[in-house]
């Protein structure tokens, strides 16, 4: 039905709201208290000094149901575009409230999953709106990267930084200042660099396990597809930043000097030296929308012709995804 069915959102809305923000409950055995599982969360999950790299990930009938709902919300929000757009501001608070919710990880991704389209309501409903679409924009991108200082699973940073990148894609130029454009750059290297520990590490462990004297210490297949798996999805995460500087680049090339300057000696040159496909991959990804976005006019002509010349060089890759 689409924008059809917005005569009947007044009937609807307010039961999935209320689905929304449910509370589940839990309780801790061997007592007799219960109570929301975000209050209890700090009795149960272990001390952060001994496991700093994950969060408890509760599975209730509740949460499920929670879940379903927001991904409802974001349903009616995708579908409906401007018909929704009297509902925004409600909807935004319910879903910003969540966007670190503590005990479920699926919940935190459809919450990031879902702010971008708040954004295409308002602007589908009066696209003059600059100023407010603006302030939506910057108090979803606040929270984000909130989100993304204190999240710990790899899946969710790449939803809350897919999120990030449609929000500045959707709004565009002059959405950032010179001191956001910098912080967000600042944290997309650390997040890159945090990245790249984590699959260091993973193959250091893998190579020490795979190579214990003790059988009993080895890695069996099941083990290395484990490992596998979590470097994939970081190589995942490092494109997500990939696109989002692209998007920077896009949106706010005059902006993006100090960017520029940490790519170009920090980060490319040993990513388009290592021999691994993905991260060369994400170097040419990078280097792709430099040479789109930001032309010999931001680069300046010796940076430009030697980002081309790089990317040229890799025409003949034996690997054909580089190609």
């Amino acid at each position: 039905m689409g924008v059809e069915f917005g005569p009947y959102l007044p009937s609807v809305i307010p039961s999935l709201f209320q689905m929304a923000t449910l509370n589940p409950e839990m309780s801790i055995q061997g007592t007799t208290a219960t109570g929301d599982i975000a209050d209890l969360l700090s009795e149960v999950k272990p001390d952060a000094s001994a496991d700093k790299e994950k969060r408890i990930n509760i599975n209730t009938d509740e949460i499920e149901e929670k879940d379903v709902a927001i991904q409802m919300l974001a349903v009616f929000i995708d579908e409906l575009g401007s018909v929704f757009a009297p509902y925004v501001e409600h909807a935004s608070k319910i879903l910003l409230a969540m966007i670190d919710y503590e005990a479920n990880d699926s919940i935190r991704n459809s919450v990031a999953g879902a702010l971008p389209g708040l954004i295409k309501c308002v602007k589908g409903a009066d696209a003059g709106a600059v100023t407010q679409i603006q302030n939506f924009a910057r108090v979803f991108l606040e929270n984000l990267w909130k989100a993304i200082n204190k999240e710990t699973e790899t899946d969710c940073l790449i939803c809350q930084v897919q999120a990030a990148k449609e929000i500045i894609d959707e709004v565009g130029e002059g959405l950032l200042n010179q001191d956001a454009v910098n912080g967000m750059a600042k944290q997309l290297i650390d997040m890159y660099n945090k990245s790249d520990e984590r699959i260091a590490e993973n193959n250091e462990l893998a190579k020490n396990q795979t190579q214990a004297e003790d059988e009993d210490e080895q890695f069996d297949e099941d083990d290395l597809e484990v490992i596998k798996e979590e470097n994939n999805n970081e190589y995942d995460l490092q494109h997500s930043i990939a696109e989002i500087m692209g998007i920077l680049f896009k949106t706010h090339p005059s902006l993006c000097g100090d960017l520029i300057n940490q790519l170009i000696n920090v980060i490319l040159p040993p990513a388009l030296n290592s021999g691994e496909k993905q991260k060369t991959k994400c170097g040419l990804f990078v280097m792709d929308d430099m040479v789109e976005f930001l032309g010999p006019q931001f680069l300046g002509p010796q940076i430009y012709v030697e980002v081309a010349k790089q990317i040229i060089k890799f025409c003949n890759s034996p690997t054909a995804a580089v190609r």
